[in-house]
């Protein structure tokens, strides 16, 4: 039977760069050599973010921490990191195995105590959105990548109106993922009016689908080639009930996620150790 596998990131302790690096250049870099459409891409930024009392949609960018450094930001809602109490934040990246095959790379962060938890990750002060980093030591840096993942540039400042067509990755609870730990793609039309400018408020609402699990989704304008235009964050759903489906998803619009990355580069980087499972195989 195949073993599970993980990384797990203490948060507070020295650095240790060790062989992961190599794993996480291939969880990074997976596919360079086929051509990705805009909604490969935004597949492989989609993830899973959990904590022991709560789950929700997430995505991976590219962007630069306090000192010029490139590093990986999880952008989330902020109600599931306000679940993580004393445990630790699960995210789960997918890993390409050597054979071409996908296999779920759950990463385990867990948080120093006192001062330095509280300053892991920040969240908007009006809108329903959080973001943290995955701190990786220098050497891992250098080796990375992260071309392969969307980067701050993908955040448009593309005028929305109602009817537009946008896509958005989740992971509802009635089906939270796919084999590799792919989020499910859906799509809807803008159905506010007006969709953006000061009236708007910095919010949309979307014609789609809604589950719970979906808070977080990245929202992408819907297109076949190109750089992702990523143009929100889907946030709450409209419906009768916190525990069922609703035929209207909220989303911010991309300056709450400008914001909410302004306010993370102003934390001082946090270090972490990344610990392999024993007798783990590369």
């Amino acid at each position: 039977m195949k073993q599970p596998h993980h990384l797990t990131l203490r948060t507070g302790m020295p650095v240790a760069p060790r062989a992961v690096c190599g794993l996480i250049l291939a969880m990074l870099l997976t596919g360079c050599a086929t051509r990705r459409t805009v909604t490969d891409k935004m597949m492989w930024s989609a993830c899973p973010v959990a904590t022991l009392h709560g789950m929700a949609s997430g995505f991976v960018l590219k962007s630069r921490d306090s000192k010029g450094h490139d590093t990986a930001v999880v952008v989330t809602c902020a109600h599931v990191m306000k679940t993580m109490r004393e445990g630790p934040v699960i995210v789960c990246l997918h890993h390409q195995d050597q054979n071409g095959g996908v296999d779920p790379e759950p990463v385990i962060i867990i948080p120093a105590r006192g001062a330095m938890r509280d300053s892991f990750y920040v969240k908007h002060p009006t809108h329903d959105l959080a973001a943290f980093c995955l701190t990786v030591p220098d050497k891992a840096r250098k080796l990375l990548g992260l071309d392969s993942i969307p980067d701050e540039q993908t955040l448009t400042s593309a005028e929305l109106r109602a009817g537009d067509e946008v896509s958005f990755l989740g992971y509802p609870d009635v089906y939270p993922g796919t084999r590799g730990a792919f989020a499910l793609l859906r799509s809807g039309r803008i159905a506010s009016y007006p969709a953006s400018g000061a009236m708007a408020g910095g919010r949309f609402l979307i014609n789609a689908d809604v589950y719970p699990g979906d808070s977080g989704a990245p929202v992408f304008l819907t297109m076949r080639t190109g750089r992702p235009q990523v143009v929100g964050v889907l946030t709450s759903r409209i419906g009768a009930d916190k525990s069922s489906f609703s035929h209207l998803a909220v989303a911010v619009n991309v300056d709450a996620i400008r914001e909410t990355l302004a306010l993370l580069k102003k934390l001082p980087p946090v270090a972490a150790d990344f610990v392999e499972r024993p007798g783990r195989s590369r």
